[in-house]
């Protein structure tokens, strides 16, 4: 026996029973925003809990696929913390199993909604921040009086440059040094009579390297 489906095209009535199942479910998953609204709650709370964490990460390994694997292995652990929590019935299993290309594609876009904007202002803090190269534990600070410091190592940077311009002196000395050396430098704050300087210091390779 075949049901008349929409459009005068038959199709059996299991396969037919199969389509409303799956039709309903995708129906209660935009209709209910429990399981989405949860989702991103748990995402940006995480993300917001652990941002100091994933910006040191990402400084690290620096590429576009690390950071997209870090947020996408985020995501599945909180999908499966939830589904956990919210039992699913016997037949949106079954469709699960039976659709994976369609589950798939659903966890994708969730994915997209849940960390696009908070992606973002990652990327956007990683681009701006610039990390004290003394204690490499806390973001430099441009102060009141336009000095730049670290509230960790609470330490002050000779003057005469901004964030930009001492993360633009970091990076250049770091891609000079590290043409010809594989070791890491490091950096110091060395005070004479009259003043302090910020160096860039190798016990490798000699180099001692007056930066501001």
């Amino acid at each position: 026996m075949f049901a008349l489906a929409t459009g005068d095209v038959l199709i059996s009535p299991r396969m037919d029973s199969k389509l409303r199942d799956r039709s309903s479910m995708y129906k209660r998953r935009n209709e209910s925003p429990k399981f989405r609204d949860l989702l991103r709650e748990r995402c940006r709370s995480r993300i917001k809990a652990s941002r100091r964490a994933l910006l040191t990460e990402f400084r690290q390994k620096a590429d576009n696929d690390t950071i997209r694997d870090v947020f996408s292995s985020m995501l599945h652990e909180e999908i499966k913390v939830l589904k956990e929590g919210i039992p699913e019935s016997k037949e949106e299993d079954n469709i699960s199993q039976e659709y994976p290309d369609d589950e798939e594609q659903w966890l994708l876009s969730e994915y997209e909604k849940v960390l696009a904007n908070e992606e973002a202002i990652l990327f956007g803090e990683w681009e701006n921040e610039v990390i004290c190269p003394l204690c490499e534990k806390s973001a430099l600070v441009q102060t009141i009086d336009d000095s730049i410091a670290c509230h960790k190592c609470n330490q002050r940077f000779p003057d005469g440059t901004s964030l930009h311009g001492l993360r633009e002196v970091l990076d250049g000395s770091i891609a000079t040094h590290n043409a010809s050396c594989t070791e890491q430098s490091q950096f110091a704050l060395i005070s004479d009579n009259e003043s302090t300087g910020f160096y860039q210091i190798c016990d490798s390779c000699g180099l001692m390297v007056h930066l501001l």
